[in-house]
């Protein structure tokens, strides 16, 4: 096995000893399941001596392999508990007690139906970062300075922050972030609000969701709906979502430019979009899965994208070993890319779909296997958290992609030429209106013909979950074997 191969195996092992620790398994549990999962992959490290010969052995280098796979992953299960353990000395919150403290709003506020979420990073002499519910008419933005005076309560939630319910809250002082991001952050409400100028609610609150990632202005009804359809994610800004957008620009400039051109123009297109929605770190973490699905196609050696999705992946988690086992977009964004990379092929395979030299990104095929694909790698993850999923989702899904990468071009449209006249806005929103018209009709259809996958209640369980990936791998690996 070469040294790279190793090393992205001991930074799965890393970071599988990170996810045990975070799903609250003790460290003897963890150990044995790794150990019985080593020894029955040792056979893929056996070779034989001579084309004809009968007696394998096992190279001595998988000695090594072996050892070091279990010595990532203690380091790993340990990791998790020491950066946790440090961060919590670091903060200063005054917990379950009435107190007053300044701080300032991170990120734009979190806009609901009937209140809003801000995320205040608080100011000296204390420390640490709070989630605040708060009244939903009160206008706040990103980078006020404020100071709150009520009670901070520790979450329920493992790994979130701590909250303060409607407190007193006055603004000290307004526009005190980054002032690139308080520009970027100017600039996508500006242009959100030219979707509200010229198209009805539901239908604004849709562009805005699957162009910007905004979901303030979601009803109950349509948040209710987009889950039982199970198209919840094309608002996510996941990578599931971008990296569709990404195959579909590369498609559409199949006949006009060179492979290599087009693979840098997407990615540039990619870095524009990020830039555009503001560059948080979910979005940024978006663009980076979306674009490794181009780097796939690109090098045209699927096995090389392991080691990058690792890579990125270790980066990530290193930074916040949380967002494995508690981040559900961290989680859809790592599992749909691999199903995309690695189970589209074995599907294409099974339902004899062939690539087409002449290929257009509105091929039906191609984009329902992409679609099947990547929520077969999903469905245990949309089960834990959900509690449902409806096969009904699977047509759902591959009826509204077709329309994502027209819509994403039609909202930035309608937005420049609005912010410009409302006249030019106008006629690309008739456009636009009669595609999210299509979305949420399908959207709709789709929510009241609920068809729940046969045993998925059982799905939520430890041991299902790791039969159900472990079928998935073995179909990966059998199709890698006949490739």
């Amino acid at each position: 096995m070469a040294t790279r191969q190793k090393v992205t195996y001991w930074g799965l092992s890393f970071l599988l000893g990170i996810f045990a620790a975070s799903s609250g398994w003790n460290f003897y549990l963890t150990s044995l399941v790794f150990l019985i999962g080593l020894f029955t992959l040792r056979g893929f490290f056996k070779i034989n001596i001579g084309e004809n010969s009968k007696h394998p052995r096992i190279l001595p280098s998988a000695g090594m392999f072996f050892v070091g796979s279990v010595v990532f992953l203690i380091l790993g299960f340990f990791y998790f508990y020491f950066f946790f353990n440090f961060t919590n000395r670091a903060e200063n919150i005054p917990i379950s007690e009435k107190s007053i403290v300044i701080g300032v709003l991170t990120k734009n506020p979190e806009e609901k139906e009937t209140y809003q979420k801000l995320t205040v990073e608080l100011q000296a002499p204390e420390h640490g970062r709070i989630t605040v519910l708060t009244d939903a008419l009160i206008r706040f933005d990103y980078g006020d300075i404020v100071k709150l005076d009520g009670k901070i309560e520790k979450s329920q939630f493992k790994n979130q922050p701590p909250i303060s319910f409607f407190p007193k809250i006055e603004v000290q002082a307004k526009n005190q972030g980054h002032w690139l991001k308080t520009q970027l952050y100017g600039l996508k409400n500006h242009l959100i609000g030219q979707f509200k100028k010229q198209l009805s609610r539901d239908k604004a609150a849709l562009v805005a969701g699957i162009t910007f990632g905004e979901k303030s202005e979601f009803t109950e009804k349509l948040k209710t709906d987009m889950a039982r359809s199970g198209v919840t994610h094309i608002v996510a800004l996941s990578g599931y979502n971008i990296a569709i957008l990404a195959l579909a620009i590369e498609r559409s400039l199949k006949k006009l430019v060179s492979r290599q051109k087009r693979f840098y123009i997407t990615l540039g297109l990619i870095f524009l979009f990020v830039i555009m929605v503001g560059g948080e770190a979910s979005v940024v973490r978006a663009a980076i899965m979306g674009s490794l699905i181009l780097l796939a196609g690109h090098i045209g050696r699927v096995h090389d994208t392991l080691h990058i999705i690792i890579l990125t992946a270790l980066v990530m988690v290193l930074v916040n070993p949380g967002v494995l086992a508690f981040d559900i977009g961290f989680q859809l964004s790592f599992l749909s890319l691999l199903g995309i990379v690695y189970l589209e092929p074995v599907l294409k395979k099974l339902l004899r779909v062939k690539d087409k030299k002449e290929e257009s990104f509105l091929a039906w095929q191609e984009n329902g296997v992409t679609t099947v694909a990547a929520q077969l790698a999903v469905i245990p993850i949309l089960i834990l958290n959900f509690n449902q999923f409806s096969l009904s989702a699977i047509f759902a899904n591959t009826f509204i992609l077709l329309t994502i990468p027209f819509t994403m071009f039609l909202g930035f449209l309608l937005s420049a030429l609005s912010s410009i006249s409302f006249l030019l806005g106008f006629f690309v929103a008739q456009l636009l209106s009669l595609l999210a018209f299509y979305q949420l009709a399908v959207i709709k259809i789709f929510s009241l013909i609920y068809l729940p996958l046969p045993g998925s209640q059982f799905l939520n369980h430890s041991i299902v979950f790791i039969i159900y990936y472990g079928f998935l791998l073995a179909l990966v690996l059998k199709n890698h074997e006949k490739s």
